[in-house]
């Protein structure tokens, strides 16, 4: 990269990470964990440790391309199957939400629900 090309993307360089350690040669540096996450998820370069004001694929100063297919993640299938889910109801018309009385009517109404009142089901005191 050229010294000009620099001066012109400066706005997009916040300033660089402060290695941890490093090598005298440098080619071995550690970063925290805060600035690694910056590095993960494209805000900041892994090869010069440029840090970028926004997601940046291609960095403006050392020119570091990322791999932009492993920065996209696929969309979870779970969200897929509630958007299709969605789209595949529309319009459809939904029941109103039954109020207490009655739910409580339909409660009293089945055979299958034992009716047993509160007294029946205190323990009994015993002598």
């Amino acid at each position: 990269m050229s010294i000009d090309s620099v001066i012109a993307n400066k706005n997009l360089v916040r300033g660089f990470l402060k290695p941890i350690f490093y090598e005298e040669d440098g080619s071995l540096s550690a970063i925290s964990n805060e600035d690694f996450a910056k590095v993960r998820d494209g805000y900041a370069c892994g090869h010069c440790l440029a840090e970028y004001v926004m997601y940046l694929a291609k960095c403006p100063v050392c020119g570091h391309q990322r791999d932009i297919a492993t920065d996209l993640k696929p969309t979870p299938e779970l969200w897929t199957e509630h958007l299709l889910e969605r789209q595949n109801t529309e319009g459809m018309e939904s029941p109103a939400p039954r109020g207490f009385e009655e739910f409580m009517s339909g409660v009293n109404a089945n055979p299958d629900i034992d009716k047993t009142t509160l007294k029946k089901l205190k323990p009994r005191r015993r002598a």
